[in-house]
């Protein structure tokens, strides 16, 4: 399978998004609604892509929004993966890269919805290519 390719204008509002997020790891006020913005924008990016690519690229960016949408969306839902895993990982990380303990626990929620974003997108991305591969087996069989 052949991997996406991007333009350096994308690779630059990636970066940017990227380090945007990671200022959000300093617990801010705002620093929340800075990464609910940006967990929207993952969504409505992936569902216009879905919208305006045909084929197998609209597979992939289907099944990844619809992933991504689900996932979001586990407090809503009662079969979702309930990743209480990631409270305690984020703690952890968050005691070992900062010795201030009193400047721990605003960081603590933002460490932990890192954690699961990044297990969102890779978990969506797993679906795409997925999707992918059901249309390559469907449009085979036409």
């Amino acid at each position: 399978m052949k991997l996406p390719q991007f333009g350096i204008k994308a690779l630059l509002a990636i970066t940017t998004l990227v380090a945007l997020w990671c200022s959000t790891l300093t617990a801010y006020t705002g620093s929340d609604d800075i990464q609910v913005f940006i967990w929207t924008a993952i969504i409505v990016m992936s569902g216009a892509a879905a919208g305006s690519y045909s084929g197998r690229r609209r597979a992939y960016w289907a099944g990844f929004c619809g992933a991504m949408l689900l996932m979001s969306m586990k407090n809503v839902f009662v079969y979702g993966a309930a990743l209480r895993w990631t409270s305690t990982a984020a703690r952890a990380l968050t005691i070992f890269l900062r010795e201030d303990a009193s400047y721990q626990e605003p960081i603590i929620g933002n460490v932990d919805s890192t954690l699961m974003l990044i297990i969102f997108i890779a978990a969506s991305a797993v679906i795409g290519w997925l999707s992918v591969f059901v249309y390559d087996q469907c449009s085979k069989a036409e």
